[in-house]
């Protein structure tokens, strides 16, 4: 998979694609789809937003996104940090809206939790939660614990 982008709630490239600007940043991030592709018709492609809890941005940028012709691609990524992105419940209520508008798989791209875990007691089973959000297509939930080493799919 590549991401063309990362985290682009406030666009790239700045000040040509910086938000506001919705059609040039669908110019610019189309021009990224259509060289991945040109090189590998099979990778798939992720959009990547961050503060994965609100349903008002992904929304806007999205919705303003294919409203200037942006290029179709597979998935589209969200970061989560609960300190800044709000509750479960918020990335929940805001997955289940894109996974429904929008017709892509999805991908917690980022995500952190708090140092120990009484930091966060209730995002100890995040991925669980996250892999509820209701998809009528095969979802699957894989994260990487970087003390165990080792990679689960939930």
């Amino acid at each position: 998979m590549v991401a063309v982008g990362n985290e682009l709630s406030n666009g790239l490239l700045w000040p040509y694609g910086k938000t506001p600007r919705y059609q040039t940043i669908a110019r610019f991030v189309s021009a990224g789809i259509r060289a991945v592709k040109s090189v590998d018709r099979t990778l798939p492609v992720m959009v990547h937003l961050d503060h994965g809890g609100n349903q008002e941005l992904y929304r806007n940028w999205f919705d303003q996104y294919f409203a200037y012709d942006g290029e179709d691609f597979d998935c589209i990524g969200l970061s989560y940090y609960p300190f800044w992105h709000g509750n479960l419940a918020d990335l929940e209520a805001n997955m289940n809206q894109v996974a429904l508008r929008y017709h892509k798989d999805l991908i917690v791209a980022e995500v952190s939790m708090g140092f120990t875990t009484q930091d966060y007691k209730e995002y100890e089973k995040l991925c669980r939660k996250i892999c509820r959000v209701f998809v009528k297509r095969q979802f699957y939930c894989f994260f990487y614990n970087i003390w165990e080493k080792k990679s689960q799919k939930v």
